[in-house]
Formats: structure tokens, C-alpha cells, sequence
């Protein structure tokens, strides 16, 4: 950045489609690669010039299959495209945006409508309010909880020049933010005109309310602070990159664009185009604002060049002397960015990126000149590749060159301004030259130290005297010292993207996944809006239990239970099957939850649905819609009244192809396919009445006008269409039932919110309070407190009153319907519809303990076995609703017996494997050099399988009968080597869990891991317990005997698991496990020990006799008499060992 506090190097949006095609302001400029690259289908079809959408989206999804984990220079920008793409893709699926003026009509209709609405309302509307996240910080694993730049994607940034502590910034989402304390908080200021993200911004000299900035197709101005802007321009295709307004002239503008150079002489009034090719930045002379530099884009020479103009930028002189110059036909000009400073006024660097030749990979060079732009050097050479350690590739996620780069989507560049010769430059990673860029090193991001995090994908640098800022995909972070130190300032940046999201019920949470940011939980303890960082990448993700509001899922870091503290602990919880899920509103699957048990999944998984009865840790198939994998199952409804009835979308696997509507009327056994109301039925959004399982909505997201928004009252046999006028060219993206109204759906599209009843003649913009225009991507309802919720797209979580009150819906809930212990606790909850304010409930359990209730969730036993009615009944100011749910809970008694045991040799015997995630878990070895072992054994691979915190049991029979066996003991064998290498250690742990109450809750018995655990006999690294190659046990040495006395729990029914617990660590075996009646042994050389009936013991006397003679009883010799070492298999009783050493 400049010395001027220089407009942000915020990135254009250029598209590589046709000018009438371009889309919604993003940076999604075509990358550079190498033209003898083999793209794949869809990257074919996505480059092409006009592309399809839905072609590319179905070619994509069929190659990421094959590859699910793969990133490359395409798949990072598809994300891009894709997003930039979804507001304007039209019936036929391809990208057909608006004119300036034909959406600066449409906006006015809106307008106009809301208030014609208005008038005709007796009373005003509830206001919606975002409820963050407006900061988000690190989980507690250590002193510090700090905030965290795992925020929002900040595109822009400047900091006035005239008052350092006033700020702006322009978000991904569409969004303007002013701080006026140096970014400790920040407000937004443009939630009442309709952006496109803003991709350059720019504060006066000396007037900070004066702005401008530019956002898609448009300039904007402010002139008091935010508080109003006005459009000074507009053009297709103008996609500003940045702007410069001049020091000793502020009416002087410039502009660059895709579309050009743009000049204004009066503040902004009216507009020259000097040049029409694609303009990057803008630099003007420290010491002399007539000077003023530009870096403009040569088309029919595929490269970037530099030009210098003395008079104010009026004119404009190509300088060429030095400067980058490939003439190799495979060259391509990515795009460029250039700082001054004025530690040296005549110093100026520019980074290019693109290709000097086939193969560079997205990375040209750092130029620099010593003499105001008349003549450049390359401090590194050569332009481009070969990358080596000396001369690396920081625009590619690896410094050799290899992977991924983003191109100018992340590109930034400053320089200091007290020392010239140091330098910042952000790619994916945010690299530093103390040489004047002689050579680069890397501070963070993908490459640099962990210890001192930055968010990948650098957006814009800043420097403003002492003050160093920079911006990226997580947010806006501040230096003093050069990134030595710095620290997250985005309190109050709200605009997180969305791509997940789910609620709680009873309890207050908020979770989701989010484009470039993870995801994240909030939890009704917490400060409001301060959410806490969970991980992941960027999975369309995040579901909450009903009946355990803390236990939330997502798909790329599995279950986690959020803490009751901001500071406590989040936990791994199993979870095993994810559904479908899509960066695109109504794209993604569901996890549904029986609206009786809170612990029956259902997750609609490509074209199938599974069903868990264990809340996750285990799914079997329920039913396949179909044999074709492609054609995903989305949206489920369970209906309330008549669980047995259920709704399901499927969407065709063909581009073009009608989907499917299918209802099943005993659980999911079969189903129907539903005839369908006319309208493009590609894809489906259903909502199901919690009264009547017949009343159902239904939208098209692809409808045309007139056709995008049903209901049947009789199940499916017909359709009466509820769309109006007021829909048209609205996109459906979300419905949602309001229960206990009179028909209340609210409908959440591109740009707005409506609501419709039965006594409604027409939908109702609901609207008030939000942003001019926002992308709903989920709704969902808390009854609790009366409101509804927004996920959205780039604008994070807003609330709002219902549209009117809803009168009780009563639904119990429990834990499980069936159990096979008679002493089991069932844990009821209240799935009522029901607002909390002066509520009250009355339960109702025949044959349980106690038998009625007024807790919300109470605690109930059955004594005896039988098929048990429950019900209840809730009742707060807006009335009173009763259900009883015939059956709800069956008591049977079964119990297992001793012995339970597996040697693996014909599989895993009584013992049960559960793998949580369906990816590695226990599963068989073949054990090597150990004939005690046998054949096989059991292993987890944590070597191979990255995911600390997942859990993988082996679970013996329920209700292990106990009441005959005094000395109940677990024996088993096992190896183990923790990992090392120069960068630390990875550990995990093995524990053994009893419950005495039927698997309510499990004490630990043994839990041990790392080095404790260890069993290899020629490891590496500290106490040379540890292994850098993937471990597995050579011979019998490296096996250890571990014997439990589980006889506290003689007399008892117990169950048991034993937990294998990841921490990327090292290969993990088992093997002999027998769970029987072993009465313990006390052998004993130098004190006593503990040993097992039946077990095999080794035992050693100190060296240097010429004979030793061992005596033993209760106990067998089976080798090693006469030398210092002996192995002695114990029977029941004390026994002892002693030995005469002969010298």
C-alpha cells in the first residue's frame, strides 16, 4: 500500500465469460496454468465461454467423487465461480445478469412494494437483528482464548490518513464497515443499499466521511460517514480494482477497473475512461501526488505493464527499461499489484503473477525500481520458475512451485515505511524481505511458523506510518513491528458466510459451517455474539441435536460436544454418516431426528437414507431411492402427528431432469413417488404441518413466475398453487412452517423474506431491519423464545420475532424408546412448539418412576418390563396442547453371560466394532513373529488416519450378567509405539469404559497412551519409546499383557468398550481379549503385584549368578528354570516366586 493511506489493493472481478454474462461481484479471475495441463471435463466446461452451471456442477460433483479430497488451482476457483455465479443462473442453468439499470429497476419495484405493504398494515412489523458471530475466538487449549481472524472475508481495507483511528473495510458478503477506534469495533454502514462486495475502497485525504468505493458494476460514494451513499457510477463489466484520490487535488479520481482507467476531476461527479483494458492499481509519489503510477493489463500481448504519469494522471507514459518482458507464446498476465514508501519516495515494487512461460505456476517476480518507475530490476530472477529454496514460488501453496495457487483472487503487496528494504507480500501465505526483495520468507498461512497464526489467502496489505495492517479471508489483523507480533481486529465484522446452520431447542445454540472460516458453535452461557472456532474447512455443515443441544455434528471434523463455558473444553462425540451437502442453497441433505427419540437419526446420504438408532454412533440403510449415486437425497420431513409418515426430495442426476417427491407411510420401509404440480421440478424445498400429516408445502428453486410455491392438503393426491405476482424473479431458497398458526410460511430467497398465512390474500415482505438484499440459506425456528433465524449467505445470523404468535404444539421426547434393562434411566425432553414465557408442563408416565411430572425433562425408570403410553401436556399464554404417544417406551430384560472372549481368529466374537465416521477404525491384522498372538489381531491405523479426538470402540454385549462371578476381570494384550519426528510428537490413548447402568454412564477402568502405553522394543526419540514409521509389533516382546480386576463390579450388570483415541499418532493393536471370572494372584519377588488366573507372566532376577533355582506356587513354570529369567502362568489363589542365585 501507498503512503497516502492508498485505496486498498482490493481485487477486481473479472469474468472469463461473455460481457452480457457477467456475475455477481467476486474475485474470480481466471487463474493462470499451464496450457499443457490436461483439465478435467468440468474445468473444460467451466472455462468455456458461456458456460452451463448445472453442467459443470454435475460434472464436478461425479470427478470430486473419485477425488474427494484433492485441491487444485481449479477446484479453489470453481468455489468462486461457483458462488459468483448463483444469484443470476436462470431456468436453463446459465448466468444471465441483469443490466445496471434493468437491477437498479428492480430494486425500485422492491422498494415500492415493501412500502405500499406498509401502509396497509394497522401495525408495524418486527424488526430483524443480527446476533453475529461479531467476533469469534480460539477453543481453550491453553491460558490464552483470543479472538480469532476465523471472522468474515475481508476484501478491502483503508485507514484515513488525516485520523489513523478511523477505518473502513468491504466484505465478501456485500458489506461496508467503519471503525472509529482503530478497528477494536466496527459498525456496518451500507446494510441499506443493495452492494455487490466490495472490491476496492478508498478514504479522502482529509475528510474521513468522504469514501468512495467500488462495488460490482458500480462506484459509491459517502460524504457523511456511511450514514447515506450514492451511486456516481456504473458500467457492465466495470469491476473496480482500485482507487487513488490525489493528496494535493482531492477532487482528482482515479479508478481502475476491468473495464479501464477511470478519471474524474470533480470529486466523482463525472467520469473520463482513459485506457479500456484491465487497470490494477494506482500508486502516487510520496513525496509528489502530480506522479502518479499504474499497472494496466496489455491483452493482445498477454502481458502487465507499467505506466507513469507527471500531470495528475491526465496522461499516462508507458516506461518499459528493465521491466518484465516475456515474449514466450505460452506467457499469461495474471493480474499485478505494486507500494511505494516514503522511507525512499523513489522506490516502488510490483509483484506480477501469471507465467513468464509454461509451468511457473501463477508466479512471475517482484520487480522493483530505485528511481520512480524510469528504469526496474529484477532483485530475484529469473521471471518465473524454476522454484528452488533461493528463489521460491510464494504464490502457490508450496514454495518448490507445486499445488495450488489463487491467483489474483489473494494478492497484496507494501512496503515499510521507515526501512525500504522490507517488504510484505500476501498470496496464499503472507511472506517478508528484509533485501528490498532479494529473497522472501514466509511469516504464515499455509507456509511459516504454526506459533503464529494467520489466516490463508491475503486480500490487501496496508502500511499507514507505524501502523501495518493486513486482510484476509478470516478478517483484518493489526502490527506494529512487521507481523512480529499482531492481533485480530474484527469485533463487529458480521459478515460470515454461512454455508451450514442449525439451532438449538430448548437450549440456545448456534453452529455452522462457513465459506473460508470453519465452523463454529455459540452456546446460551457465552457472551452474545462471541462464538468459538471449532475447525474444519469449508463443509456446508452443522446440526444440533434436539434432546442434547450441545451435541452438534459436522461433516469434516465429525460430533463435538460445545462446552458450557466460553473457556471449558469441546469434546468428540461419535457421529458416522453425513447427508449430502452443497456450497448452493437448496442443494444439501438433511440429519432429521424422530420426533419421538431424540436419538434416531435419519440423513439423507447420496441417493439413500440411513437411520441410527444410537444417535449417530452407528447407521444401517433404511432404503435406496434408485441405484444412481448422482441423483442425491435431499429435504426429509417426519411428520409429527404420524411418524410413520415421511416426505423426501430427490434431486435427478440429469442436468435438465425432473426430481422426484417420495412419501412412505410405515417408517421408511417403502415408497412412493408423488405426482408433482406443474413447474421445473429439478429441484425441491418441502415443509410438513406438525398437525397433519397430509399438510404439505412445496417450492421450486428453479420455478418460473407462476410456478414456485404449492401446497397439498391431502397428502399428495393434488396441488393448489400459492405463488403471486409479488414472487416474481425470486429465487426460493428456504421455506419454513411456522406450527401452531393457521398455515404461516415464511419463504427465505436471493434478496428477501416473506411470510403468507391462510388469512394472508398475499405474501408479505418481511423484511424489516435486514440488510436492502440478503441471501437466505437456512431458516430455522426457536420456539422458546418466538423467533426465527437466518443462516446466510455472507451476512451472517439474524432473528427476528415470528410474524405472529404461535399457540402450543405439544411432542415428547426421550432418549431411547427401547431398552433391554429394567433399571435403565430414560431421560425425557420437551420437542414441543412452545414458547418458554410463563410455560408449564405436566407429564404423564403409567408404570414409570414417578409417574407424572412438571420438569421439562424429567428422569423416569421403569421396574418392570412392558410397553408403556406417555404424555404430555404444555400450556403458556397463547394456550394449551396435549399429545400421548401410544407405546412410546418398551422395557424388556435381557441379559449376556460369562465368558466373553475373542482371539480374532474367526472374527471379533461377542465384541461389536463401532467406527463413529466410517472411515478407519478397528479392523484385522495379521499379527507377525508372535505365536501367543495366533493369526490375527485388531488395529487402528492413527498413523495413516489423521483425526485427533475420534474415538473407535470395541464394545462387548449389553448387560453383562454379573451377580455369580465374585473376581470379574478383563485380560488383553497389546503394542503400541507413539510417534516422532523433528517437529514433535503425536500421541493417542487406549481407555477401557464399565457402565453398571445399562450404558447410561461409563466409569474409566485403565486408560493409558503415549509413552506409558508404549511397547516397542527399538523405537527412537525420548526414553527411545517412539516410532517415526508406521508401527507394527515384530515379534512377542513387543506385545504387553494388561489384566483389569473389574471385581467392584461383581453382583452387577455391567457393560463394556474399550476406546481407541486418536491423536494422529501411531498404529494401535489388540488382541486376546476374554472378559471372564479370574480371581487375582499376588506373585511377588520385591513387593506384590497383581496377576491374573491363567495369564502368562515373566519374571527377572538381577544377572551375574551361574544358576538360578526358582520356586513358585500356585503357579506353573513353563521356561527359564536355571536362568535369571523365567514365564509362569498363574492359577487361582496367592501365589509367590523367590529364587536362589548361585554365584
Amino acid at each position: 500500500m501507498t503512503y497516502f493511506g492508498r485505496i486498498v489493493l482490493c481485487f477486481l472481478t473479472a469474468l472469463l465469460l461473455l460481457p452480457d454474462a457477467q456475475m455477481k461481484a467476486q474475485k474470480v479471475i481466471k487463474p493462470s496454468f499451464s496450457t499443457t495441463e490436461t483439465l478435467p471435463q468440468w474445468a473444460q466446461m467451466m472455462y468455456a465461454p458461456n458456460p452451463n452451471v448445472w453442467q459443470v456442477d454435475s460434472a464436478y460433483a461425479a470427478w470430486r467423487q473419485l477425488n474427494p479430497v484433492q485441491k487444485t488451482t481449479h477446484t479453489q476457483y470453481y468455489k468462486k465461480w461457483r458462488r459468483a455465479a448463483q444469484p443470476y443462473i436462470n431456468q436453463q442453468g446459465f448466468i444471465a445478469k441483469p443490466a445496471p439499470q434493468q437491477q437498479r429497476a428492480m430494486q425500485e419495484k422492491r422498494s415500492q412494494a415493501i412500502a405500499q405493504q406498509n401502509t396497509l398494515r394497522s401495525s408495524s412489523l418486527a424488526q430483524w437483528s443480527c446476533i453475529g458471530p461479531f467476533e469469534t475466538f480460539e477453543t481453550q487449549y491453553n491460558s490464552l482464548q483470543r479472538p480469532k481472524s476465523e471472522q468474515a472475508n475481508v476484501y478491502c481495507f483503508d485507514q484515513s490518513f488525516s485520523n489513523p483511528d478511523i477505518l473502513y473495510c468491504g466484505s465478501e458478503g456485500g458489506e461496508v464497515f467503519r471503525s472509529n477506534n482503530k478497528g477494536l469495533d466496527w459498525v456496518c454502514i451500507s446494510r441499506n443499499y443493495p452492494m455487490n462486495a466490495p472490491t476496492a475502497i478508498k478514504i479522502h485525504p482529509y475528510d474521513p466521511d468522504i469514501v468512495f468505493t467500488g462495488s460490482g458494476n458500480r462506484i459509491f460514494k459517502t460524504s457523511n460517514g456511511g450514514n447515506s451513499w450514492q451511486e456516481v457510477y456504473s458500467a457492465g463489466g466495470l469491476e473496480v480494482n482500485d482507487i487513488s484520490i490525489n493528496l494535493s487535488n482531492p477532487q482528482i479520481v482515479l479508478a481502475a477497473s476491468q473495464n479501464g482507467l477511470y478519471r474524474s476531476t470533480n470529486g466523482g461527479n463525472s467520469w473520463t475512461q482513459l485506457y479500456p483494458q484491465p487497470c490494477y492499481d494506482i500508486e502516487l509519489k510520496p513525496d509528489d501526488p502530480s506522479v502518479v503510477y499504474l499497472l494496466k493489463g496489455n491483452p493482445s500481448q498477454n502481458r502487465c505493464e507499467f505506466f507513469k504519469s507527471v500531470n495528475y494522471g491526465a496522461t499516462f507514459t508507458q516506461i518499459s527499461n528493465g521491466w518484465y518482458n516475456s515474449t514466450d507464446p505460452a506467457r499469461q498476465d495474471g493480474g499485478a499489484r505494486m507500494t511505494v514508501t516514503p522511507a525512499d519516495p523513489n522506490r516502488i515494487y510490483a509483484v506480477l503473477i501469471g507465467q513468464a512461460k509454461d509451468g511457473d505456476n501463477g508466479f512471475i517476480g517482484i520487480y522493483r525500481s530505485d528511481d520512480a518507475g524510469e528504469s526496474w530490476t529484477l532483485p530475484n530472477p529469473p521471471a518465473g520458475g524454476p522454484y528452488i529454496t533461493a528463489h521460491p514460488n510464494p504464490a502457490s501453496i508450496n514454495p518448490d512451485g507445486t499445488g495450488f495457487h489463487q491467483g489474483y483472487y489473494n494478492l497484496g503487496i507494501a512496503a515499510s515505511h521507515t526501512n525500504a528494504n522490507q517488504l510484505l507480500v500476501g498470496f496464499l501465505s503472507l511472506w517478508k524481505s528484509e533485501n528490498g526483495a532479494a529473497t522472501l520468507t514466509p511469516l504464515g498461512g499455509y507456509q511459516g511458523s504454526p506459533n503464529n497464526y494467520i489466516h490463508p489467502d491475503i486480500q490487501e496489505i496496508e502500511m499507514n506510518g507505524s501502523d501495518m495492517w493486513f486482510v484476509s479471508d478470516g478478517g483484518v489483523n493489526y502490527s506494529t513491528d512487521l507481523v512480529a507480533n499482531h492481533e485480530a481486529r474484527n469485533k463487529g465484522i458480521t459478515s460470515s458466510d454461512f454455508w451450514g446452520f442449525g439451532t438449538g431447542w430448548n437450549e440456545d445454540v448456534l453452529v455452522g459451517g462457513r465459506y473460508h472460516n470453519g465452523n463454529t458453535a455459540w452456546y446460551q452461557n457465552y457472551t452474545d455474539g462471541e462464538f468459538l472456532v471449532l475447525g474444519g474447512g469449508e463443509a456446508s455443515t452443522g446440526y444440533v441435536n434436539p434432546g442434547e443441544n450441545r451435541n452438534t455434528y459436522f461433516s469434516d471434523i465429525g460430533g463435538k460436544r460445545i462446552p458450557q463455558t466460553f473457556d471449558g473444553a469441546v469434546a468428540s462425540i461419535p457421529f458416522g454418516v453425513f447427508p449430502n451437502e452443497s456450497y448452493y442453497p437448496a442443494e444439501s441433505g438433511e440429519v432429521e431426528f424422530d420426533p419421538r427419540c431424540y436419538n434416531t437419526v435419519f440423513v439423507t446420504n447420496q441417493n439413500k437414507l440411513w437411520k441410527s438408532e444410537n444417535g449417530g454412533s452407528q447407521f444401517t440403510l433404511l432404503y435406496a431411492f434408485g441405484t444412481n449415486t448422482a441423483a442425491n437425497a435431499l429435504y426429509l420431513e417426519i411428520s409429527r402427528s404420524n411418524p410413520n409418515v415421511m416426505y423426501l426430495t430427490q434431486r435427478n442426476a440429469d442436468t435438465w431432469g425432473t426430481g422426484w417427491l417420495w412419501k412412505t407411510t410405515d417408517g421408511g420401509t417403502s415408497w412412493s413417488a408423488l405426482t408433482l404440480p406443474p413447474g421445473y421440478a429439478r429441484r425441491m424445498l418441502i415443509a410438513l404441518s406438525p398437525t397433519d400429516e397430509n399438510l404439505l408445502w412445496l417450492a421450486y428453486p428453479d420455478g418460473g413466475n407462476g410456478q414456485k410455491i404449492y401446497k397439498t392438503e391431502n397428502g399428495g393426491n393434488s396441488w393448489t398453487n400459492l405463488t403471486t405476482t409479488t414472487l416474481d424473479d425470486e429465487n426460493m431458497q428456504y421455506i419454513m412452517h411456522q406450527g401452531g398458526t393457521n398455515g404461516g410460511l415464511y419463504i427465505g430467497t436471493g434478496r428477501s423474506v416473506f411470510y403468507r398465512n391462510n388469512s394472508l390474500p398475499d405474501w408479505q415482505y418481511y423484511v424489516d431491519g435486514l440488510p436492502a438484499e440478503i441471501s437466505t440459506n437456512i431458516l430455522r425456528p426457536y420456539y422458546k423464545e418466538g423467533k426465527i433465524r437466518m443462516g446466510a449467505y455472507g451476512k451472517g445470523i439474524w432473528q427476528c420475532d415470528f410474524y405472529e404468535p404461535s399457540a402450543p404444539v405439544a411432542q415428547p421426547m426421550v432418549n431411547k424408546r427401547f431398552t433391554d434393562c429394567p433399571a435403565d434411566t430414560l431421560q425425557f425432553e420437551d420437542y414441543s412448539m412452545l414458547h418458554h414465557n410463563n410455560a408449564t408442563w405436566l407429564w404423564e408416565f403409567p408404570g414409570g418412576i414417578p409417574e407424572t411430572s412438571t420438569l421439562r425433562n424429567p428422569k423416569v425408570t421403569y421396574p418392570e418390563t412392558g410397553v408403556y403410553d406417555v404424555s404430555l401436556t404444555v400450556t403458556n399464554p397463547y394456550g394449551s396442547s396435549t399429545k400421548t404417544v401410544a407405546g412410546m417406551v418398551t422395557v424388556s430384560s435381557a441379559t449376556n453371560n460369562l465368558p466373553a472372549e475373542t482371539n480374532f481368529e474367526s472374527g471379533t466374537g461377542p465384541v461389536q466394532v463401532v467406527n463413529p465416521d466410517n472411515n478407519i477404525g478397528w479392523s484385522q491384522y495379521d499379527v507377525a513373529n508372535c505365536p501367543e498372538n495366533g493369526n490375527t489381531a485388531y488395529s487402528v491405523s492413527c498413523y495413516t488416519y489423521g483425526n485427533p479426538g475420534q474415538i473407535d470402540e470395541l464394545v462387548f454385549p449389553l448387560n453383562i450378567d454379573l451377580t455369580e462371578t465374585p473376581s470379574p476381570a478383563l485380560t488383553f494384550r497389546v503394542a503400541y509405539a507413539p510417534y516422532v519426528d523433528g517437529g514433535g510428537a503425536w500421541i493417542d490413548s487406549l481407555k477401557v469404559l464399565v457402565s453398571n447402568n445399562c450404558g447410561n454412564n461409563f466409569n474409566t477402568a485403565y486408560a493409558n497412551g503415549g509413552e506409558n502405553l508404549s511397547t516397542t522394543t527399538s523405537g527412537i526419540g525420548p526414553n527411545n519409546l517412539y516410532e517415526y514409521d508406521s508401527f507394527e509389533p515384530q515379534n512377542c516382546d513387543e506385545w504387553r499383557n494388561v489384566c483389569l480386576n473389574l471385581s467392584q463390579y461383581a453382583g452387577q450388570f455391567v457393560t463394556v468398550k474399550i476406546q481407541c483415541l486418536n491423536g494422529y499418532g501411531n498404529n494401535m493393536y489388540i488382541d486376546n481379549l476374554s472378559f471372564d471370572n479370574k480371581p487375582l494372584v499376588a506373585p511377588v519377588i520385591t513387593g506384590t503385584n497383581a496377576g491374573c488366573n491363567t495369564q502368562i507372566y515373566s519374571y527377572t532376577a538381577p544377572v551375574g549368578g551361574s544358576n538360578y533355582q526358582w520356586t513358585v506356587t500356585n503357579g506353573t513354570i513353563l521356561s527359564g528354570q536355571g536362568t535369571n529369567t523365567i514365564q509362569v502362568q498363574w492359577t487361582a489363589g496367592p501365589g509367590n516366586v523367590s529364587v536362589a542365585i548361585e554365584q
